[in-house]
């Protein structure tokens, strides 16, 4: 077993004889069971798990110096796990860690010390804080979701409004990711996801451009047999105005109130015909 688990398991086994639970005890080919939480597996051959409590300083620093001159007195580590180690660069027992990402007031990358990152693996041990994966299936299934509502919005909607909408979609993973993890500890791997939602609008765009160049041809093709028919009995620009005010025209039945008025011209044919 690992140096944290063992050191973990023995502090309990001091401070609390009576604990129940209180080694670790695999549960499936998942995870395990420490002090009552679950301890998802990082590494199921490895039997290795992901710590959850990173921090700067993951536990308080005390000087040597300070202990062996009584600066410190030795009732403040009565029921206390003590890890002696060193963090200097000169043993190079500095490593990178997730809080590389953190620069510290000289602009340099953060580092821990190796006693450090063992502080951190038995605080997620002691506190259950230890790292999980949401399932694999979950996770297709979260993508597939995720970009057919990209697909539908890219496709279905304005480009202008699109683009916004697509903006918060990002968004709204990105901060779900960020609430599982800090709040369930639950690792989303969402950049394949943003990426995928990304590529959905390279996408989105050719089809509404080819729609659109559907749609226009279809329109032109139209607008062609319907002026070809309408050149034949009234004037072009009587068709003209037809087709640009087609979308007023209703070929369904309206009721109106009206009043036919029906008159003859006395000798209208000797009129015609140019007689007196």
């Amino acid at each position: 077993e690992s140096f944290p688990v063992f050191l973990a398991e023995e502090y309990l086994a001091q401070v609390d004889p009576q604990c129940r639970n209180c080694v670790l005890q695999a549960m499936d080919n998942r995870g395990a069971q420490f002090r009552g939480h679950r301890v998802p597996f990082d590494d199921l051959a490895a039997g290795t798990f992901r710590i959850g409590d990173w921090s700067p300083h993951p536990a308080q620093h005390i000087a040597a110096w300070d202990v062996l001159t009584g600066a410190v007195p030795a009732s403040r580590f009565t029921n206390k796990l003590v890890l002696v180690g060193q963090g200097s660069d000169a043993a190079r027992d500095q490593d990178f860690t997730p809080l590389f990402r953190v620069r510290g007031p000289d602009g340099r990358r953060e580092r821990m010390a190796g006693t450090e990152i063992h502080a951190a693996a038995i605080a997620t041990l002691l506190d259950g804080h230890a790292i999980g994966e949401v399932p694999m299936r979950l996770r297709w299934i979260i993508d597939l979701l995720l970009l057919a509502g990209a697909a539908w919005i890219f496709t279905r909607v304005r480009l202008r409004i699109a683009f916004g909408l697509a903006a918060l979609l990002l968004l709204a993973v990105y901060a779900a990711a960020q609430v599982l993890f800090t709040g369930f500890h639950l690792w989303f791997p969402y950049l394949g996801t943003l990426l995928g939602i990304a590529a959905a609008l390279p996408c989105g765009v050719a089809w509404q451009y080819v729609k659109a160049n559907l749609l226009r041809s279809e329109t032109e093709r139209q607008r062609a047999q319907l002026m070809e028919l309408f050149s034949r009995y009234v004037d072009p620009e009587v068709a003209r105005n037809i087709w640009l005010r087609r979308d007023e025209v209703s070929l369904e039945g309206d009721e109106r109130l009206a009043t036919v008025l029906f008159s003859d011209i006395r000798n209208f044919t000797g009129i015609t015909a140019g007689q007196p």
